[in-house]
């Protein structure tokens, strides 16, 4: 994938957690790291490009196919 080149979008109003620091690709370029803060009992989701956002791509500047990734978190 293209360095510092992401879409990292909401699902929904206050579906995203708390970021700590910027994304980065590790070093095999397949996998981004977004540390984040999460919150207990807590429901989470970011669009990976989306419609209207594309910047995930790769070296020869395709856009990535969006994807919804939705995650919950448990009690403490």
């Amino acid at each position: 994938m293209a360095d510092n080149s992401w879409s990292w979008s909401t699902a929904w109003q206050g579906s995203t957690p708390e970021t700590l620091g910027k994304p980065k690709y590790e070093a095999d370029r397949k996998t981004c790291v977004l540390k984040v803060k999460l919150e207990p009992n807590n429901t989470y989701a970011y669009w990976l490009n989306s419609e209207k956002f594309k910047n995930f791509k790769d070296r020869q500047g395709h856009s990535a196919v969006p994807y919804l990734l939705v995650f919950q978190t448990k009690n403490k």
